[in-house]
């Protein structure tokens, strides 16, 4: 059988009422000629968040991520009980879920797979300071989901230790389907992430069982 469209992949992306509590669409850019919730175009897919791989990472892992060309993509937002209100508010909370799907040969997409897990856990460990304060890499342990599986946690400190990024990344190939689920809750002042291992297993499971 033919692998799915981008028509039908974008008919599974997870949606607002697939998880617990209340979560809207993000649509992108309003300046966007077309709202990036569904199918990629080419011009959209310049808008998409990319996987930065360090510098341990192989050439043949950054050539995989090179070939990926996601066909699907929609962002949720979560509402929150403390939402951050920019620019004058510093504390609170963000927390939105990224799923991205591509289609292709199973066994190509196998390859790609293990190239990219392989660059992945190149670069465990410290990130170094950059645009945004110091942080830390880790692999995180997936339920049985799908014929491959990888999940990794960055928690990334902001510049003057005001807040910061814990954000879960988890790759599963279903067959002739990649998907990649970002999960990501940013704390702003004195407060706890809402957001941990198990929750973002649900939800991987969940988006997984939609393909």
């Amino acid at each position: 059988t033919e692998p799915p469209t981008s028509e039908d992949l974008a008919a599974v992306l997870v949606d607002v009422g697939d998880f617990e509590g209340e979560w809207t669409v993000d649509l992108g850019p309003d300046d966007a000629a077309e709202p990036l919730s569904g199918v990629v175009t080419e011009e959209q897919r310049a808008m998409l968040p990319t996987i930065d791989l360090c510098e341990a990472a192989s050439g043949e892992a950054r050539a995989a991520v090179d070939r990926l060309e996601w066909k699907a993509f929609r962002q949720l937002n979560r509402a929150v009980d403390d939402p951050v209100n920019p620019p004058t508010d510093r504390e609170g909370h963000v927390v939105f879920v990224q799923e991205f799907l591509v289609s292709g040969s199973a066994r190509d997409l196998a390859r790609d797979f293990d190239l990219i897990r392989g660059g992945l856990d190149a670069c465990l460990g410290d990130i170094p300071a950059g645009e945004e304060g110091p942080g830390y890499v880790s692999a995180v342990p997936l339920s049985d989901i799908g014929n491959q599986r990888a999940g990794y946690l960055c928690e990334i400190g902001e510049v003057g230790g005001s807040g910061s990024w814990s954000v879960f990344i988890s790759f599963v190939r279903e067959d002739d389907v990649l998907l990649s689920m970002t999960v990501a809750d940013v704390v702003l002042g004195d407060l706890e992430p809402i957001i941990d291992q198990k929750l973002v297993d649900e939800m991987l499971r969940l988006a997984v069982d939609k393909l």
